[in-house]
């Protein structure tokens, strides 16, 4: 068995991996899906069981993964610009259906006592001497051939296969059409143009900033130092939100202001603020004495929240921040391993 491309070189820009997967797998497709960044590979390999055999090499880091959380990393990494994603189908052989044989039809026995005919290849009965009434042990002479016209089957034409014209074949499962199915081109440049909005990514950035700042604010009421948790926490996610790594100098965040040195993908770039500031309340909440401080803080991004909820709606950020405020805890050592 071998393999087939089914997409090619699709840009992490506008294919939703996540999405995709879910698709397959509804499909009960069989093959790989191959994620390519810079300096991370991943496949995502579908089985005949519809289930997921995953792999994750980020090559940076040198981390080597494989199951659940190398998929959540991978549908998280999936969503920066600039990848790659390829999908390939694994070939399954046709088998080879043989032609019908000819079978000669049998000839009945005959009901009154005689003897039956044997049958010639070419399918024309072949007459015999029979035993007359009354002269046993007698033979006749066998009957003149010319002067019995002897049936010859018909040969059975097989039925022509149906041929369905200018129709996608479906899936008999879910009724969804084959490979290769086709990618809309406007699809691409709608995303290309929301994605070279400068002003709304001035909108996101502002209010990134300003949930930054009531953070930064309300920790430092508790002698809290945001800013030295902020870079701790960073370092911590980077391997999944590459912009905040220190290293890189992407982003910075100094005095209440954002430092960027170019655009980049929002909804990651938002991911990736949301999840550091949910990681830095999770550590307070394991702290007893800064439990009230957390309660506190969630508060005032509540009030935020509620100011903000229809430009929230307007950038689909409202379940980040969500994220921000819910009351999961987890331990500290589990923060540390993550």
């Amino acid at each position: 068995m071998g393999t087939k491309a089914i997409h090619q070189n699709l840009d992490t820009s506008f294919v939703n991996v996540s999405a995709l997967i879910k698709y397959l797998r509804r499909r009960q497709f069989v093959g790989v899906v191959k994620i390519q960044l810079n300096g991370y590979r991943a496949d995502i390999e579908l089985t005949k069981g519809n289930a997921l055999k995953v792999k994750e090499h980020d090559q940076i880091s040198g981390r080597i993964a494989e199951g659940e959380e190398a998929l959540q990393r991978i549908f998280i990494r999936a969503r920066e610009a600039g990848g790659t994603v390829n999908v390939f189908q694994l070939d399954r052989p046709k088998k080879n259906t043989p032609a019908k044989k000819y079978v000669v039809p049998k000839v009945k026995k005959p009901t009154n006592g005689k003897k039956s005919q044997s049958i010639l290849t070419n399918g024309i009965p072949k007459p015999t001497a029979i035993t007359l009434n009354g002269n046993s042990g007698r033979k006749s002479k066998p009957l003149n051939v010319g002067s019995q016209k002897a049936s010859v089957p018909k040969k059975v034409k097989a039925p022509k296969p149906s041929v369905a014209v200018n129709k996608t074949p479906l899936d008999k499962n879910n009724g969804l059409p084959d490979f290769p199915f086709s990618l809309s081109n406007k699809v691409e440049d709608k995303a290309k143009k929301a994605l070279s909005s400068t002003q709304d990514w001035q909108s996101i950035l502002n209010l990134m900033v300003e949930l930054l700042r009531v953070t930064d604010r309300s920790l430092a009421i508790a002698n809290i130092n945001f800013s030295a948790a902020f870079k701790k926490v960073r370092s911590e996610i980077s391997d999944d939100y590459p912009f905040l790594n220190i290293d890189t100098k992407q982003f910075d965040y100094r005095n209440g202001k954002i430092l960027m040195n170019k655009q980049m993908n929002a909804k990651i770039f938002v991911a990736g603020i949301t999840e550091s500031i949910h990681r830095i309340f999770e550590k307070l909440d394991s702290i007893p004495k800064h439990k009230n401080t957390r309660r506190e803080t969630i508060k005032r991004i509540g009030i935020l929240a509620k100011k903000r909820a229809p430009i929230y709606q307007k950038y689909s950020i409202k379940r980040d921040i969500d994220k921000i405020t819910s009351s999961r805890q987890t331990n500290l050592s589990q923060i540390s391993s993550l």
